[in-house]
């Protein structure tokens, strides 16, 4: 019963430590999307274009539309006047930004002669909803809106945001002049393409740290997490040396070899482990949302891989000694 006990608690513990490391790599990617969404969801591809005189927004999108050198890009056109209004244009593949609910702007939208909008979290408690439709008041008209932008665990400047699909008829009365025109894309973009595309007077970078995040806050966020990855892979490794030196207390070696008892309680050990290790994985998965598991899966697997080397050797170590005792 006792020896039952000791496995169970084995695997509870392993488990806990490996739901742990899951929710460290969560936290690392909530990071790093609250970052990009405080910076209108755009990445360190985006770039600054500034125009050589007054050119309509309806033209800029048109000309984007026809070049082939200029794909899989969004376009932000930022008022000036208003930090919180942006009006959105984009073609082909985009990252487009995490949905509370609705939906975000589809291929037709960018097209059409209907105005709509997205909303951040925080805006969409002031909507009006006569019926089954939300509603923005922008100046002395609404807009009909398709969806609630953000994230559900978090908060981040994107709250605050409108996202704006202009009707073909409102683009050709904006101009370049009242708004900063950035484009971005998931792939790196050509400068001078872009210049030569838009007949843009310039052409810059937007970021050149972590997405404009001053640097002394992103890395102390990044250490304290790195700290806590640590300290789950020592403990875990704190446990596998108490197994391997607890050892004498379990077994009194008779007839079986030092290399096969050695095996025997090794395969004990790393089974329970990597039971437990699966178990809290998996459950770290379903609980958080990540939208990559490769660094949780290779920190798993790299701790559970360095235990086992760590428990054969220690257990190989005390049997040895056992021995000549």
């Amino acid at each position: 019963m006792r020896i039952f006990r000791n496995k169970l608690l084995i695997i509870l513990y392993v488990c806990l430590l490996a739901f742990c490391s899951v929710w460290v790599f969560f936290k690392i990617q909530e990071r790093d999307i609250v970052n990009q969404l405080n910076n209108h969801n755009l990445s360190q591809n985006a770039y600054e274009v500034v125009m050589k005189g007054t050119t309509s927004l309806e033209d800029i999108n048109n000309k984007i539309s026809k070049s082939s050198k200029i794909d899989d890009v969004q376009v932000h056109y930022q008022d000036k006047k208003n930090s919180n209004l942006t009006y959105f244009f984009g073609k082909g593949d985009y990252s487009t930004t995490p949905m509370v609910s609705g939906s975000f702007f589809a291929d037709n939208d960018f097209n059409s002669e209907v105005t709509v909008a997205l909303v951040g979290k925080n805006i969409a408690k002031k909507l009006y909803k006569p019926k089954d439709q939300d509603y923005l008041k922008v100046n002395s008209g609404y807009l009909p809106v398709l969806g609630v932008m953000g994230e559900k665990r978090s908060s981040s400047s994107l709250d605050d945001q409108i996202f704006i699909s202009g009707a073909i008829s409102t683009l050709k009365t904006l101009t370049s002049n009242d708004y900063r025109i950035v484009i971005d894309s998931e792939k790196p973009l050509d400068a001078k393409v872009i210049k030569h595309v838009l007949g843009a007077k310039e052409v810059k970078t937007m970021f050149t740290n972590s997405l404009g995040i001053p640097k002394g806050v992103w890395l102390t966020s990044l250490v304290r997490k790195l700290v806590a990855l640590l300290f789950i892979f020592a403990a875990f490794l704190a446990e596998v040396i108490l197994w391997g030196v607890s050892y004498k207390r379990r077994y009194v070696i008779k007839r079986a070899t030092v290399n096969r008892a050695t095996f025997q309680e090794w395969q004990v050990f790393t089974i329970l482990a990597l039971v437990g290790m699966s178990a809290g994985t998996i459950l770290g998965l379903i609980y958080f949302t990540l939208y990559s598991y490769t660094g949780t899966i290779i920190f798993n697997s790299l701790m559970l891989i360095t235990g086992s080397i760590v428990c054969y050797l220690t257990i190989y170590d005390r049997i040895k000694k056992q021995v000549k005792e």
